[in-house]
């Protein structure tokens, strides 16, 4: 009885694998003594993120774009191949397996916060250096932007070009650099810009613009914030 309760003491029990592998991709198999395994996948969903930093920056949209979705794939498929694997390693694992130093649960606990420490800085720098998101409460771009469309700001976009005209660019209020505005470029570094008559000229060239029917302005709704 006592041999066979020391078994179930030590047994792996797959569910619980799977829970860790959620929690973090790895953490699992470290769980069921696999240890170099688990931190191997742990670093396999995190490497793509500095694949993808650096793949950005690239001029071409659709090559941007593919990178972007290869690298969201591949990090998936890790973690999903992470916890199934974790199901059938704890199944595989002997009933009287014996807890290695690490199999405690405050070294979970700090596996994870230093998971959750590393993702924390990734996404403080993707924030900061790559990516980050914003919602356009206004119209003034309507109807390529409508009012609370949320959108991402690729900051690596202008980091090997200039902006073209057309683009549509996030920057800072130059007096409120508390406020980013969503503006279209209409000029570029050597353009002439010129207001005359209500009418905007670039290059002594009057800019053609279509208005848009009465119908397209119907039923917009805009909150208007206080102060």
């Amino acid at each position: 009885m006592a041999e066979a309760a020391e078994n179930i003491k030590h047994r792996r029990l797959p569910w619980l694998a799977v829970v860790l592998s959620l929690i973090m991709a790895g953490l699992g198999h470290i769980y069921c003594g696999r240890f170099v395994k688990g931190l191997v996948l742990t670093f396999l969903t995190c490497i793509f993120v500095p694949v993808l930093f650096g793949r950005l920056s690239v001029s071409n949209d659709s090559v941007r774009i593919a990178v972007i979705i290869a690298a969201l794939f591949a990090s998936s498929a890790v973690w999903l191949v992470a916890i199934i694997d974790s199901w059938y390693t704890a199944k595989r694992t002997a009933d009287s397996y014996t807890p290695k130093d690490y199999n405690r649960w405050y070294v979970y606990v700090l596996l994870v916060l230093m998971g959750t420490g590393g993702s924390t800085q990734i996404a403080f720098n993707i924030r900061m250096n790559l990516l980050e998101a914003f919602r356009v409460p206004s119209a003034s771009n309507y109807p390529t932007i409508e009012p609370n469309d949320r959108l991402l700001a690729n900051k690596l976009a202008y980091k090997n070009s200039d902006p073209k005209r057309g683009d549509l660019i996030v920057f800072l209020n130059p007096k409120d650099r508390g406020q980013n505005y969503i503006k279209r470029v209409v000029a570029i570094a050597g353009d002439t810009v010129e207001i005359k008559e209500g009418q905007l000229y670039i290059n002594d060239e009057k800019l053609q613009r279509q208005m848009l029917a009465q119908s397209m302005l119907d039923n917009i709704r805009v909150e208007v914030r206080s102060g």
